[in-house]
């Protein structure tokens, strides 16, 4: 008898746990007055024309759903499919955000979507996009393989290393390289010794590829190469 209410007990709360994740997902993904729905796309409007460039590069993303939300405060971009669609759907009918930060840690001040010039938002929203690309040929083992590999710096540093080279093979080198010049050059890396020691610490391993990388990998594959006049437009 006891068993047998504990299993009673335990499929009403993986019951309830998967009712709570469906609802809020479907909340996520109801837009509000601040955003408009294109192509199966929540945008918001401040950064619809950025945002609607970089997708023109990514026709395999047409008919996936892809929420962009601007949040209040956390890590400035991160991409991501939703807990519910990554257990109970197919890759490519997960449904997925790419959530922008107004505000950061004051080192990412630079880094976030407002203070950037339109060609590095493109770059930055195109390095999210080629995330999104990449999820939508995972499973949910490799989707998990992604969770348990962020433990790793040198596994983060490989996966973010081949998702700006994704960007650049859609096309989208040079607002890649827009974004690189502008992080490097505007972040505040005397704020704390300790950052910028992580910081440095990061541009060894080129977790995200310098200025340099990108115009080299370009050059090697043949893809046009960039106006200087481009960087900070």
């Amino acid at each position: 008898m006891t068993k047998k209410i504990t299993l009673v007990t335990l499929l009403i709360l993986i019951s309830s746990c998967v009712l709570i994740f469906y609802l809020t997902e479907n909340r996520s993904f109801c837009p509000s007055e601040n955003e408009l729905v294109k192509n199966k796309k929540i945008i918001p409007i401040q950064y619809s024309v950025p945002i609607e460039e970089a997708l023109s590069f990514y026709p395999e993303l047409n008919d996936i759903h892809i929420k962009f939300e601007v949040i209040e405060n956390g890590i400035p971009f991160v991409s991501r499919p939703t807990i519910f669609s990554t257990l109970f759907r197919s890759a490519k009918n997960r449904r997925y955000l790419i959530l922008i930060a107004k505000k950061s840690i004051p080192l990412f001040d630079s880094a976030l979507m407002h203070t950037m010039p339109r060609n590095a938002q493109v770059g930055v929203i195109g390095h999210e996009l080629a995330h999104t690309s990449d999820f939508i040929n995972r499973n949910t083992l490799r989707m998990l393989r992604v969770a348990v590999g962020n433990l790793s710096s040198e596994y983060l540093d490989e996966f973010e290393q081949q998702t700006d080279i994704r960007t650049i093979d859609h096309g989208l080198g040079c607002n890649l390289l827009a974004w690189s010049s502008w992080i490097r050059t505007h972040i505040n890396l005397d704020s704390s010794p300790k950052i910028k020691s992580i910081m440095e610490d990061l541009d060894k391993t080129e977790r995200y590829l310098k200025p340099t990388s990108i115009v080299r990998i370009m050059k090697e594959k043949g893809y046009t190469q960039c106006e200087d006049s481009m960087y900070y437009q």
